[in-house]
């Protein structure tokens, strides 16, 4: 049987313009695209979440989501998508919005911040001019 399911990721209090802009530099890294709309198995649509990616692996689509306790989490219809996946994907918000959060706080020190993809995250260098 087809249902969506949502699953929270360990961020509170998130800023939403900062966490769509990281998920919009995520779905550069996943060959995604950012989508208004996901489905189930069955095809039913849901539209009620901040943003939106599709892949080749998330291929129904995948939302996320800030509720009334400014938890993020995510939603869609996993069935028959590895739980490692979701896994993954979630800690990617993680390190992508983590980043966006200490890039936008250094600059409104007055730093200098510039970003890199490495293996294992993203590596910040932030300086004071």
């Amino acid at each position: 049987m087809s249902h969506y399911s949502i699953v929270k990721i360990k961020l509170k209090n998130v800023n939403r313009n900062l966490l769509t802009g990281a998920v919009k530099e995520l779905a550069r890294e996943l060959n995604a695209e950012i989508v208004d709309v996901i489905r189930d198995a069955t095809g039913r649509m849901r539209s009620d979440f901040l943003i939106g990616l599709k892949n080749s692996t998330f291929y129904r689509g995948v939302g996320i989501n800030v509720n009334k306790n400014g938890e993020v989490m995510l939603v869609g219809d996993f069935w028959r998508i590895p739980r490692s996946e979701v896994d993954a994907l979630k800690k990617k918000i993680v390190q992508y919005y983590t980043a966006a959060a200490i890039a936008h706080v250094a600059r409104q020190m007055g730093m200098e911040v510039s970003g890199q993809k490495v293996k294992q995250g993203i590596y910040l260098r932030c300086y004071a001019i």
